[in-house]
């Protein structure tokens, strides 16, 4: 074949000859199977061969293209992957080895295998570092994308990125038995820490300017507008309004970035610096013009006190003319009232003899109406007994009449029953008569002698009914007379009842006098008592009144002796306060206990009394690392912004000076337990913890993080407390009384206000106090005479 014959030994003995030969034995020796594959040519133009990198796939040769792409599957078909040291050996990696090898071939040394291989895994742990580094930056560049983000939610991130990084770096570095993954393992997160921390400070400049524009857009413009309105009298105003947006404002931003409240103090420790100087310069012009108005009422009150003090004068004179008024008037009360209660005496003993009298006669009308009420009973008896013998009677008669009345009805029925009978039997007669005529006047004598039987019977018949007749009218007429002898009986006793009611009648009248009687002897024993009772009061409330007059006048006797005792007391003091500030070049303030110069104790004493009332701002900055020289490990202290009167300053504090500090306020306390309880109430959420040893750097930064907001807090509860305010050790703490000329030159208004109050109220006073003085000792001396 055409490739056996190109590495076929040519003869010849020249150095060229033999390095070409020696070229095709290493090329044998090296590769023992061997195959040939022919390439038809690319291009037919000879100027495209020169670049043929530059030429696209479809403007070379079909066959060309056909032929390249079988070689290449040739090749992959029959090659096998180089391993070396079991480890499988790609492109790049014998690229290196080749480096390797080359670099000792022209060195003129005898490459080592070993040798070779380390450098190759180092190029390759290289190249591992460098693309796990690659990759973490893109991951470290997407992180930044998606800031901000809070502290929990960056630590998660990194760790996922530390761990995709060392897993990047796993796939592509070789590790041999000699070396150590941990070392690699530490490069990476050395450099993520150092990557991480331009993560951390690209998170809180996001932060701040999400903070800062979500600051300007909702409460600089407020404030600037509250401004501009002058709504804010003073800096409470302010306070409140920036506490409620600042709720609002961690609330919203809670989750938005890491250290959220430190940038919100810091950003609001810039803002209210401007906004209280804005609100002092404007309260400065407020209080200017306060200031012209307090000259121009203190001009009016100079006034006042003038006219005050010749009302004083007169109203003093007068008070001299009532009190001996008043004495004269008590003495003649005093003899009224001794001859008031002689005939209150007096007016006892008739009271006395006439309830006993009353009461004689009262016992005797219960007697009297006690007999006139067994009386009245004994009558009324009588009159029910005869009451009931009337109804009995009346009864027993209506029984009798009714019986009567049935027995008279019925004889009248049996008298009309005759008299019909009677009436029947005359017409019968009548008609038999008639007919007797008629048979007489006919001569018929057998008839008549035949008839004349029936006839006499007939006649004989009414006879006896005319008997029955007359017996039946003797019995009516017996029984008319029964009737009338009871109806007289009924009129009788109906005569004895009409009389039975006019007795009790009689008898009702007299209990009802004797009833109205009583009741009249009630009522007028009730207006004696009554009016016995209201001389009584009227003369117990004139002695009280008199007692209460007399009292007055001691109370008013014993209040002026008092305020003149006051007076004095006061003019004494005031001699001996002019004495010392004659006497002395300065002062000790018992708050502050400061030396002060007496032409300054005045309004030193004022301002400094009033200290503790001003409002006191504290705000905890932030906290830096310090070293000591005698301590082996740094320290964190922290700085806190304090701001009294338009006047701030910063302290640097530990917090072992704020555990000393609460150990001194607690001992302060313990001589007051209503104190120390309520201190201790309104601390016992807030427990300073045990010192912690031996921890990192991390830890270390995240336990100062956490004390303060600790600090934080615990000055926030205690500041309130006036006591707290007052305390020594607390000034102290916070070096207020260090920057107390500063606070003093700051408070323009109180130093005018309180300059001009003493220098005009002092001569006042002292004018004052002389007239008092005079007044009183003529007082006095007009008492003593």
């Amino acid at each position: 074949m055409y490739l056996d014959l190109a590495l076929k030994e040519q003869k010849g003995s020249s150095d060229n000859i033999e390095s070409k030969n020696r070229i095709r034995r290493m090329i044998k020796h090296f590769f023992h199977e061997r195959d040939l594959s022919v390439l038809m040519r690319p291009t037919e133009k000879e100027s495209d061969l020169q670049k043929l990198l530059e030429i696209k796939d479809e403007d070379l040769r079909h066959q060309f293209i056909k032929g390249l792409n079988n070689l290449r599957n040739k090749v992959f078909k029959k090659v096998q992957a180089k391993k070396l040291n079991q480890t499988f050996i790609n492109g790049s990696m014998l690229g290196d080895l080749a480096v390797a090898y080359t670099k000792s071939l022209n060195q003129g040394s005898v490459p080592r295998i070993e040798s070779c291989w380390d450098y190759m895994i180092e190029a390759e742990n290289k190249k591992g570092i460098l693309t796990a580094f690659r990759s973490m930056q893109d991951q470290l560049n997407e992180l930044i994308s998606d800031l901000p983000m809070n502290e929990e939610q960056l630590q998660d991130h990194k760790n996922s990125i530390l761990n995709h990084t060392i897993r990047v770096f796993q796939e592509i570095s070789i590790i041999s038995k000699d070396q150590n993954l941990g070392s690699h393992i530490e490069n990476i997160s050395n450099k993520l820490e150092q990557e991480f921390l331009n993560v951390l400070r690209e998170n809180r400049e996001v932060t701040k300017s999400l903070l800062e524009a979500y600051f300007d857009k909702h409460f600089k413009p407020l404030v600037n507008k509250n401004l501009s309105l002058q709504k804010y009298k003073n800096f409470q105003d302010y306070n409140k309004e920036m506490e409620m947006f600042r709720a609002q404002f961690s609330k919203e931003m809670k989750d938005k970035g890491s250290n959220i409240e430190l940038m919100i103090d810091q950003i609001f420790f810039r803002f209210n610096s401007l906004v209280y100087q804005e609100i002092s310069s404007s309260n400065c012009h407020h209080v200017e013009l306060e200031l012209a108005a307090t000259k121009e009422r203190l001009r009016i009150a100079e006034e006042d006190i003038q006219r005050q003090r010749v009302e004083f004068l007169e109203s003093r004179s007068l008070l001299e003319s009532k009190i001996n008024q008043l004495e004269s008037e008590r003495v003649h009360f005093s003899a009224q009232n001794q001859i008031l209660n002689e005939k209150i005496s007096l007016k006892d003993q008739e009271v006395q003899n006439v309830s006993f009298s009353w009461k004689q006669k009262w016992e005797e009308t219960n007697e009297n109406l006690s007999k006139i009420q067994k009386q009245f009973g004994t009558l009324e008896e009588k009159y029910q007994k005869l009451k009931e013998e009337s109804s009995q009677k009346e009864i027993n008669f209506v029984k009798e009449n009714s019986e009567i009345m049935t027995q008279k009805k019925m004889a009248e029925n049996e008298a009309k029953f005759l008299r019909e009978q009677v009436s029947l039997k005359d017409v019968k007669i009548k008609d038999l008569q008639d007919s007797i005529m008629a048979l007489k006047g006919r001569n018929q004598q057998p008839v008549i002698e035949v008839k004349e039987v029936p006839v006499l019977q007939e006649q004989t018949e009414n006879d006896e009914r005319d008997k029955q007749i007359e017996q039946y009218k003797l019995d009516l007429r017996h029984l008319n007379k029964i009737k009338e002898n009871m109806e007289v009986t009924c009129q009788s006793l109906q005569k004895e009842n009409i009389q039975i009611l006019d007795e009790n009648t009689d008898l009702s009248k007299t209990h009802r006098n004797l009833v109205d009687e009583k009741q009249e002897n009630k009522k007028l024993t009730k207006k004696l008592l009554d009016h016995l009772k209201n001389k009584l009061i009227e003369k117990h409330e004139s002695n009280c009144a008199l007692k209460t007059m007399c009292s007055t006048m001691e109370e008013s006797y014993a209040q002026i002796q008092a305020d003149h005792n006051r007076m004095k007391e006061q003019i004494e003091s005031y001699k001996r306060i002019e004495a010392a500030f004659e006497g002395c070049t300065s002062f000790k303030c018992k708050s502050c206990m400061r030396l002060i110069s007496s032409a300054n104790f005045i309004n030193h004493q004022e301002l400094c009394n009033s200290l503790f009332d001003i409002p006191l701002d504290i705000t905890v900055c932030d906290f830096v690392k310090q070293s000591s020289p005698g301590e082996r490990s740094p320290h964190y202290a922290y700085n806190i912004s304090i701001t009294v009167l338009n006047t701030t300053w910063c302290i640097t504090k530990r917090f072992k000076q704020l555990w000393i500090l609460h150990k001194k306020l607690m001992a302060s306390f313990q001589s007051n337990q209503e104190r120390l309880n309520e201190f201790v109430e309104n601390t016992k959420h807030l427990e300073f913890e045990e010192r912690v040893e031996k921890i990192n750097d991390k830890e270390r930064t995240k336990l100062a993080n956490e004390r303060m907001y600790f600090i934080r807090d615990y000055l926030a509860a205690i500041i309130d407390f006036d006591y707290v305010r007052k305390n020594l050790d607390f000034n102290k703490f916070m070096e207020i009384y260090e920057h107390f000329d500063d606070i003093q030159e700051n408070a323009e208004v109180a130093e005018a206000s309180s300059n001009s109050f003493v220098e005009e109220v002092s001569e006042e006073e002292s004018q004052r106090i002389e007239s008092l003085e005079n007044g009183l000792t003529s007082f006095i001396l007009k008492n003593n005479q």
